[in-house]
């Protein structure tokens, strides 16, 4: 789950349970494989979510080196700061596109 605590989440569990085939879903033995496919579309809608509070994040970063004075000056005008908040966004940046990327493989049957 990783910090979504707001996520239920429960074991399940049957004994002896039957199931006719006409009621089976996907193949005998495939189930794990099945789950995993499923638990992929999830990931990337997690890693959707985390590059919107990215986005906010950077955001609310610039702003506050704007306000933010040492020595006299907004830290905005330090060129270390300016590369690190270069660098946040470069990464968000990749982080959506490779994000993108996978949504549209798993668009288009190739996830």
């Amino acid at each position: 789950k990783l910090g979504i605590n707001a996520s239920g989440t429960a074991e399940l569990v049957f004994e002896d349970a039957r199931v006719p085939k006409e009621n089976q879903l996907g193949k005998l033995g495939e189930g794990f494989k099945q789950m995993l496919t499923t638990l992929d579309g999830g990931r990337i809608g997690i890693a959707s979510q985390a590059i919107g509070i990215g986005r906010a994040v950077v955001e609310e970063a610039v702003e506050y080196s704007k306000t933010r004075e040492q020595f006299g000056r907004p830290i905005s005008s330090f060129q270390a700061i300016q590369w690190k908040l270069s660098d946040m966004a470069s990464q968000l940046d990749a982080a959506e596109l490779m994000t993108l990327r996978a949504a549209w493989l798993e668009q288009n049957g190739r996830g």
